[in-house]
């Protein structure tokens, strides 16, 4: 056997001796490990959900909409006009080269009838681009072209959920659906998405009609009450969408678009959202996020090394006549160093591995009776292991250096 070997097999026959104070010994690892892998696969979990969303949303876009600003906020009984324009996109998509596709919107919510099924939906007037731009896939029938849109045909497309509650099991292409403003031909239905769309609404509930369709066929003022006030606004474009060319390109982009807005729009009337710079943002959340949560969690790892070293300086006294003997029959201060230091090693490590094994079961059980996604990435177990069998060495090494420097005539005096 060699003695690397063997400085492990008495070690471990050492711990076994005592085995209840052993596992007492590495519960704080155990607890400390498990926490710090829990917490990182919670939070990674959550920072997974929001960048799949800002993904699925699309970073190549940036998106413009209109907003009532503060200083129309309070007024009421007179038509308040606001927000981006036609001209407006028009003048984006000519003038910002790096647009790539450009799409707007007009939105209203409305009742719509079929057969005796009747379903308020979110009606939004588009162009062509907006199936790419916002990535919406038609699962039966098609999107709206250009000649529904320059023939301001009465056409509409469906939301997964809106055509499941208009029509049902029915295959809604080719039907049709009405409204005080005429009836509508559904030529398609879009996949069903899970995120929450750049329109501000989910596509699912939303019917989708040609831009001049919607102009034409529904009035341009809505009237909101709020407290007992009316409020009259027109809008012309609730929404404009852009598709840059490529990433590099996009912060040069909202600077431009900023510079060419701004000054027709002095009120303040749209915001501007860039997925990409949200996505920045939530990574940037996500580090300070993992930082916060590794220590808070690392307390326990802290406390671990903490009952460790405590144990180890226990041991070190009970085997101090041991100490002397070993030392008279010609050990060296580093072998018994290294046999104390190989003991708390152990120690740690068995804690940590443990550890891992709580910290990977606990988010599974998260997942399965709290629904909340939780991911467990590879560097999320190393590390914790890593500082575990540090532990081991930091909070060992002071027991083990102290039984190294007995005199071997005190420690056989030792009663």
């Amino acid at each position: 056997m060699s003695v690397r070997m063997q400085v492990l097999a008495i070690g471990a026959k050492s711990l076994l001796l005592h085995k209840l104070r052993s596992f007492l010994t590495i519960l704080g690892v155990v607890f400390g490990v498990g926490s710090v892998v829990a917490m990182l696969a919670v939070g990674e979990g959550a920072s997974f959900e929001v960048r799949q969303q800002l993904m699925q949303l699309g970073p190549d876009r940036i998106i413009i909409r209109s907003v009532l600003p503060e200083s129309l906020a309070n007024e009421s009984g007179s038509i308040l006009d606001y927000g981006v324009t036609l001209q407006d996109a028009s003048r984006l998509k000519r003038l910002v080269p790096s647009v790539a596709a450009a799409t707007y919107t007009f939105e209203i919510d409305k009742d719509f009838w079929a057969g005796d099924r009747e379903h308020d939906v979110h009606v939004v007037g588009t162009t062509p681009d907006f199936r790419d731009i916002h990535r919406l896939e038609p699962v039966r029938g098609r999107f709206l072209g250009w000649s529904d849109v320059d023939r301001c045909l009465p056409v509409a497309v469906l939301g997964a959920a809106a055509a499941e509650k208009l029509f049902g099991p029915l295959d809604p292409v080719g039907q049709t659906i009405k409204h005080s403003s005429g009836h509508y031909t559904i030529v398609g239905v879009l996949r069903s998405k899970m995120e929450q769309s750049n329109i501000g609404h989910s596509p699912n509930d939303c019917l989708f009609l040609p831009y001049t369709t919607a102009k034409m066929r529904f009035e341009n003022i809505v009237r909101n009450v709020d407290g007992g006030a009316k409020r009259y606004e027109r809008v012309d474009v609730h929404q404009i969408g852009l598709r840059i060319k490529d990433l590099s390109l996009l912060p040069q982009s909202v600077a431009m678009i900023r510079t060419l807005l701004e000054p027709a729009h002095s009120s303040r009337d749209f915001e501007m959202v860039v997925p990409y710079e949200l996505l920045q943002q939530a990574e940037r959340t996500k580090q300070v996020f993992n930082i916060v949560l590794g220590s808070i969690a690392s307390i326990s790892l802290l406390v671990g090394g903490i009952g460790i070293m405590n144990i180890m300086m226990a041991t070190v006294t009970e085997r101090t006549r041991e100490i002397g003997i070993r030392r008279a029959l010609g050990a060296t201060r580093r072998n018994i160093t290294l046999q104390f230091l190989v003991e708390s090693v152990i120690l740690s490590t068995i804690g940590g591995v443990l550890g891992l094994l709580i910290g990977v079961l606990a988010p599974m059980l998260v997942t399965q009776l709290a629904g909340v996604t939780t991911v467990v990435t590879w560097w999320s177990l190393v590390i914790p292991l890593a500082i575990s069998v540090g532990i081991g060495v930091l909070f060992g090494l002071y027991p083990a250096r102290r039984a190294a420097r007995m005199e071997p005539v005190m420690a056989l005096r030792h009663a």
